[in-house]
């Protein structure tokens, strides 16, 4: 190969690199812009809910709250959907300008003999430029010991920056 071929080839590939890093990192700093706060605009949701007693499923499109975006790939969610409170932790980062959200945790409680175990996943877009993100995805809840809950959401939240 020549060497002028050779060294085109190279710099297109660093420049392609380079172009889709940058802008992973650009949107990482519009995510933590002003403290990091996103709070929820609007909401799809469904809820199936199991214990030993039965099942029940609910719909709606509300839901009020925040999800926060920390420096350091860290992050905590508070919202309310239909009766229930939601908080918790996750970990987050960009990967090809996607916003990635995610916790899987497990406790025993061995005294009980419970084991609770918690899943969340969700993918977000920017849908304009630093003032609104897209996420959507699923958060589970199980405890199995003495009894046995199950709770599953299914949500798309669009998030805006709280100005």
């Amino acid at each position: 190969m020549k060497p002028i071929t050779y060294f085109t080839l190279v710099f297109c590939f660093m420049t392609i690199l380079f172009t889709g890093c940058s802008k992973d990192k650009m949107l990482e700093k519009r995510i933590r812009k002003k403290e990091g706060e996103w709070k929820i605009e609007s909401a799809n949701w469904t809820i199936v809910y199991q214990n030993m007693s039965g099942q029940f499923v609910r719909t709606g499109t509300t839901a009020t709250g925040s999800f926060t975006f920390e420096k350091n790939g860290e992050g905590t969610y508070s919202y309310s959907i239909d009766t229930l409170q939601r908080t918790g932790k996750f970990t987050w980062d960009v990967n090809s300008q996607k916003l990635e959200i995610i916790k899987v945790g497990q406790t025993i409680d061995f005294l009980s003999g419970t084991v609770y175990q918690k899943a969340v996943n969700y993918i977000g877009t920017e849908t304009d430029k630093g003032e609104v993100i897209v996420i959507e995805g699923t958060e589970t809840d199980q405890e199995v010991g003495s009894g046995f809950n199950q709770f599953a959401l299914t949500a798309t939240f669009t998030l805006k920056k709280d100005n």
